[in-house]
């Protein structure tokens, strides 16, 4: 084969190594599974990180401290609290639980905004898990074009090649994801300390409010007070639920950064548009032979 026609390859050989690379990092960071779990803690968190959610947990925290207020200055139940040692203990425990508490509000509140830079991610109306199984699927159409194009280059596989380039490349710049995949990662990693321990504090310290909660029975709080109490109790009970299945979750969604792979992405879509752009100036057709006798 001719030096030209090693040159004419080139840029096909050059699309179809970074098609098997895209392939390799989603198969070998396993961002099928990344994305699904990463769908799911979305998905989870977003009825606390909205506006109306965010008001109506913060709502629900002063609403169980006035009406504990007002069940401790109960003297009738405070003598019952003092007669019961397994409700003593968990009422001795209430502050600790009501500061816990108030950590979670406050460090929902201060990821708002990037919880609505990552629930952005990845745009055009996909969710993550659709965003990677259309990068896989380009991916494969790389491939395929690459290949055909280092066997017999052609202008069709060039603009296959080029227009995936741009399509994963310009993607994510038009769309702005580097600044939120950094907020995307900001707050995966303020998720992330729902450890095992740290999920168990948030349920005993609920078990207690619950206990207490339950033992009242006097007439010193209205029973509206109590109804809204309750159901803020219950609304809690769902958070802190949300806690305990998110910390799996958060394991298997952050195999790799969002902000590597938005970077990953442009650089990989970056070699494309150049293969493809070689590859358009290089594969042309060749000449016709002129018929015998035309002349030089």
């Amino acid at each position: 084969m001719s030096a030209t026609g090693v040159l004419r390859r080139l840029p096909f050989a050059l699309a179809c190594v970074t098609g098997l690379l895209m392939v390799g990092v989603i198969v070998g960071a396993s961002q099928l599974d990344a994305s699904r779990s990463g769908d799911e803690v979305l998905d989870g968190a977003s009825p606390f990180l909205t506006d109306d959610g965010l008001s109506t947990i913060q709502a629900d925290l002063a609403r169980i401290d006035a009406t504990f207020t007002q069940m401790a200055a109960d003297p009738d139940f405070a003598a019952e609290v003092a007669g019961d040692p397994t409700l003593s203990e968990a009422a001795a425990r209430l502050p600790a639980a009501q500061e816990l508490a108030e950590k979670v509000v406050g460090n929902l509140d201060q990821r708002q905004g990037q919880f609505d830079s990552a629930a952005a991610l990845p745009g055009l109306g996909l969710d993550l898990f659709g965003a990677v199984v259309g990068l896989l699927v380009l991916a494969v159409v790389v491939v395929i074009a690459g290949g055909v194009g280092a066997v017999r280059p052609s202008r069709w596989a060039a603009v296959v090649v080029l227009v995936a380039g741009v399509a994963v490349a310009g993607t994510p710049l038009a769309l702005g994801h580097l600044d939120k995949a950094r907020d995307t990662d900001a707050l995966l990693d303020s998720l992330r300390p729902f450890s095992v321990e740290k999920v168990e504090a948030r349920q005993a310290g609920l078990a207690d409010v619950a206990l207490v909660f339950d033992a009242y029975d006097g007439t010193a709080v209205p029973a509206e007070d109590l109804a809204e109490t309750d159901a803020a109790i219950g609304r809690f009970e769902e958070l802190v639920e949300f806690s305990e299945e998110a910390q799996p979750l958060l394991v298997d969604a952050t195999t790799m950064s969002a902000t590597t792979t938005a970077w990953l992405s442009i650089g990989e879509g970056a070699a494309l548009v150049l293969a493809g752009a070689a590859g358009l100036l290089t594969a042309r057709r060749p000449d016709r032979p002129r018929p015998p006798g035309t002349g030089s």
